[in-house]
């Protein structure tokens, strides 16, 4: 694997693609299992893609509601 796994955790983009290529591959096959399973592993994608979304939601109201010092020792809360 060439990406950096942490990376990849939080792209949103990345899990999007996976769960599309899996949907695409599922389109392709013909045993009804094996398709279903396929199905199965592309709504896992895009539930990662959700979570990934989510974590940036709260990453970006975070930064909005906190500052780190120039020095980056301490957080202090803005004001509202």
């Amino acid at each position: 694997m060439d990406e950096d796994p942490i990376s990849c955790l939080n792209d949103v983009g990345h899990w999007r693609g996976r769960a599309d290529h899996a949907r695409a591959l599922a389109a392709q096959i013909m045993d009804p299992r094996t398709k279903a399973t396929m199905l199965q592993i592309a709504d896992g994608y895009k539930a990662m893609a959700k979570h990934a979304e989510a974590r940036a939601v709260k990453g970006r109201k975070l930064m909005t509601t906190h500052h780190l010092s120039p020095a980056g020792a301490s957080i202090e809360k803005l004001a509202p």
